[in-house]
């Protein structure tokens, strides 16, 4: 007993930085993570990256990333149960013309929150994917998870957990 409670308390204090700006929270652990910088596309008037970030090793040349983007969905009418499942098949539909496998889509919670998963890999860059969407209002918050597929089983215990820390204030 006494050696989980150690475990218990080794993992929860890797978890050091919390990143808070504007609308969200969102925990990570600082050895291994860094802030990257966030990129917005200049023409997308619909969505804005909240935060970026990225491992701070590489694998192959790769830095496994995860980032928070906000998006208007209110064309969607997402208060609606039929708005909602639209504005997720969208999402679907925008990954498969970005030429993505999709691999699974689930009903989720995080943090509380009613969210939609979706597994993808894209192999012509060898990546793995996962990407959590919460609306909320007229506002749908995308974590999108990525790394390289011969790792991605062993990098989604910490990039979930980064998703499950998603807080909105």
């Amino acid at each position: 007993m006494k050696n989980v409670l150690f475990l218990a308390l080794v993992s929860l204090s890797s978890w050091a930085a919390v990143y808070s700006t504007g609308p969200i929270r969102l925990q990570y652990d600082d050895s291994h993570w860094r802030i990257g910088a966030a990129h917005n596309d200049k023409g997308n008037a619909q969505s804005e990256v909240l935060v970026g970030l990225e491992e701070k090793e590489s694998f192959e040349r790769y830095h496994s990333r995860f980032t928070v983007v906000a998006e208007d969905v209110s064309k969607f009418h997402t208060e609606t149960p039929a708005g909602l499942k639209k504005y997720y098949r969208s999402v679907g539909e925008f990954l498969t013309n970005q030429r993505f496998q999709i691999t699974n889509r689930k009903d989720t919670q995080l943090g509380g929150r009613a969210a939609y998963e979706i597994t993808a890999n894209q192999r012509d860059f060898g990546l793995g994917y996962r990407q959590w969407v919460v609306v909320e209002g007229n506002k749908a918050y995308l974590m999108t998870a990525s790394t390289r597929l011969s790792k991605f089983d062993e990098k989604a215990p910490a990039l979930t957990a980064m998703a499950e820390s998603f807080n909105l204030k």
